[in-house]
């Protein structure tokens, strides 16, 4: 077999155990390239952090979502340990490719937090791949991917939710503060840009004079994308 054609096996076999199709394959493999296998650690293209980094942010605005709407949902639901446990019954490890001396550990020596994060950059490349749009990626995880995996999600629904909106706004301004920084600054590392974040979500708030619970209202309406250009917009308005 060809490497093309295994390559493009290998990303069917993997779009069939995550229940996705990419439009734009490269998001996938990228989403799958360690830190270690990278030739330059500077070039976000080479390796999956910078995804990661929005994958995470994506997940907290799926976890602010499920929390407003299930009650007594466990505090660690999506998090990176259950990230983990869910690429590891996703077969996703052998899919991971390492670099130096991560490389030479075996398959079931691949620690969580790697296989973790490597489903977090698939998070991530999921919301690139729907271009920046929530709903689909909400629409995946909680109807095609975490049933099968039966993830934990133990609690009674509600008619009206019983979340707290300031806290749903909040999911919702860190996700376009993340998802703005990213695409504003594509060399700048993760952890340089997570020290701006929090300012940049102050600022967007100042600019767009909304709060939280407006952020959290238009996202209930069903109007993420018209309220991430105009929080982004506001940033650009002298």
């Amino acid at each position: 077999m060809s490497k093309k054609k295994e390559h493009l096996s290998q990303t069917e076999t993997i779009e069939r155990a995550i229940s996705y199709a990419f439009e734009d394959k490269d998001l996938l493999w990228k989403s799958l390239k360690h830190f270690s296998s990278a030739h330059s650690k500077f070039n976000p293209d080479e390796h999956n952090r910078k995804l990661a980094f929005l994958g995470e942010a994506v997940i907290g605005m799926l976890a602010g979502d499920r929390k407003f709407s299930v009650a007594n949902l466990p505090t660690d639901f999506l998090a990176i340990k259950t990230l983990g446990d869910m690429g590891k019954k996703l077969h996703l490890e052998e899919f991971i490719k390492l670099g130096g001396t991560t490389a030479n550990q075996n398959l079931d020596g691949m620690s969580n937090k790697i296989i973790g994060e490597a489903v977090a950059a698939i998070f991530g490349a999921i919301y690139l791949d729907q271009k920046h749009d929530i709903y689909p990626v909400k629409e995946w995880c909680f109807k095609k991917l975490l049933p099968p995996l039966k993830i934990n999600e133990t609690g009674t629904k509600t008619q009206k939710g019983h979340g707290n909106s300031e806290q749903l706004g909040t999911a919702v301004l860190h996700l376009i503060a993340t998802d703005y920084l990213s695409d504003r600054f594509p060399t700048l590392k993760e952890t340089d840009l997570a020290g701006i974040r929090s300012g940049c979500q102050e600022q967007m708030l100042q600019a767009s004079k909304l709060d939280k619970q407006f952020l959290a209202q238009m996202y209930i309406n069903n109007e993420f994308a018209g309220l991430r250009t105009s929080l982004i917009n506001s940033l650009n308005t002298p």
